[in-house]
This record gives structure tokens, C-alpha cells and sequence, in this order.
């Protein structure tokens, strides 16, 4: 199992974004769509719709914030590895080359 957690976290985020988990969110939406319009819903049905927007709202929250960590995490990795270059760089300049 991966230590880093920014790799699951990209691989759920691009399953979201795939195909599949579009035609989720839009089955979910055109569903609450349906509900929400009908003249005479049914208390059950009410219930599902307040379900159905705490679901999509929920969903699309989770992948706004998993992109802005992915970025993050992302920025650290490429500032790590900036100064770890800087550290282990074995190049000499101005005056102490001279005295190799």
C-alpha cells in the first residue's frame, strides 16, 4: 500500500471525472430533477430529493477540495525536491573553486 496519500486521492478524483462518474452525478441530478417537479410528491419522495442534493452537493464539494489538495500536495513535492536539489548539488562556485 502506497504511503503517499496524494496518489489514491488522484485516482478518485480522475474516476469522478471519468465517464462513469459523470453519468452518476448526471443520473443523480436528472432524478432529483423528476422528484422535485412532481405536483404531489410523496413524503418519501421529498425525503429522497433532500438526500438526492446533500449527495450532489457532497460530491462536488469532495472534488473541489480534492483537487485543491492534489495541487498542494503536488506544489510541496516539486518545492521538496527544489531544495533537496539545492542541498545535494555538488556544484562549487565563486571563490571555492578556486581552492580545489
Amino acid at each position: 500500500m502506497s504511503k503517499n496519500p496524494g496518489i489514491p486521492a488522484r485516482n478518485f478524483l480522475q474516476s469522478l471525472s471519468s465517464e462513469t462518474g459523470k453519468q452518476l452525478l448526471e443520473s443523480l441530478t436528472q432524478l432529483c430533477e423528476i422528484l422535485e417537479n412532481k405536483v404531489d410528491p410523496e413524503p418519501t419522495e421529498i425525503r429522497l430529493v433532500e438526500g438526492l442534493y446533500n449527495i450532489i452537493e457532497s460530491i462536488n464539494t469532495m472534488e473541489y477540495n480534492l483537487r485543491s489538495y492534489i495541487n498542494e500536495h503536488d506544489e510541496r513535492i516539486r518545492h521538496s525536491q527544489k531544495l533537496s536539489d539545492l542541498l545535494e548539488a555538488d556544484r562549487k562556485y565563486g571563490s571555492s573553486v578556486m581552492f580545489d
